[in-house]
């Protein structure tokens, strides 16, 4: 029963996320990295506190220290690409957009973890793709702006946070 309390959890703190991203970010001077900061200390917080409350126990550090290095890595450059998508975007666009996230993990996890590719991921994968055509498009025509190639690269770099 606790994945239920958990999921809608996620899904309250996902969407206070979306709204907190696109308060911030709704002028063209807001500061991104600033802001990727500030939202990544603030997650540490809350994880910190569930960590101690729920009980943790540190992992291998020596074992897997390139892992934590690259995850850094992608995962800084994914919240403050996300940042900026959310300074040319509506919160509804980048949120759809950031749902091509998914295809980057199931692609990622395929190449680097042998993971198989299923029909249900496939079918999942066309819902996603359609969704984010659907999305893109004004007036008969695919609309590119600087807002989604800032959302693709959360998504690159966030599926392959999420992978490693």
């Amino acid at each position: 029963m606790d994945w239920i309390i958990f999921a809608l959890l996620s899904v309250f703190a996902f969407s206070l996320a979306s709204i907190f991203r696109r308060v911030v970010m709704k002028d063209d001077r807001s500061d991104a990295m600033a802001s990727a900061i500030v939202f990544q200390l603030l997650e540490a917080v809350i994880i910190g506190v569930v960590a101690f409350w729920r009980g943790f126990i540190l992992p291998p550090f020596p074992q897997y220290l390139m892992n934590y290095f690259f995850v850094g890595i992608f995962w800084s450059v994914a919240t403050f690409f996300q940042f900026k998508a959310y300074q040319y975007l509506e919160a509804s666009e980048a949120i759809i957009i950031s749902t091509l996230e998914t295809v980057i993990i199931i692609i990622a996890a395929n190449l680097f973890l042998k993971e198989i590719f299923t029909l249900q991921m496939a079918i999942g994968t066309l819902f996603i793709l359609i969704g984010v055509v659907t999305i893109s498009k004004t007036k008969n025509k695919i609309f590119f702006n600087r807002g989604i190639f800032y959302s693709l690269g959360f998504c690159l770099f966030g599926g392959l946070g999420a992978v490693n």
